[in-house]
């Protein structure tokens, strides 16, 4: 009895940790959208192209280019994260 019960318990869990990770990247996935609207940029190098060709201060931006920056380095690794949880 108390096999089986481990046995649901550790899925219990597995799926919840998948859930926390979910969670954790759409709340990434919306700070993302929400800088790349504000600069109408796709992605943090599209916000470094801009900045290259001069159609953004850096003076006022910076902080948000280390940001979304930061989001998208985050978004990769709750994605590899998921992809190496598996639950049943």
């Amino acid at each position: 009895m108390s096999k089986a019960t481990g046995e649901v318990k550790e899925k219990i869990m597995a799926k919840g940790i998948v859930e926390y990770l979910r969670f954790g990247l759409r709340e990434v996935n919306a700070e993302i959208i929400e800088l790349c609207n504000r600069y109408g940029i796709a992605s943090a190098k599209d916000m470094e192209e801009k900045y290259e060709r001069g159609e953004l201060e850096e003076e006022d931006t910076w902080r948000d280019f280390f940001k979304l920056s930061h989001l998208e380095e985050r978004k990769e690794i709750l994605e590899g994260l998921l992809e190496e949880t598996s639950v049943e």
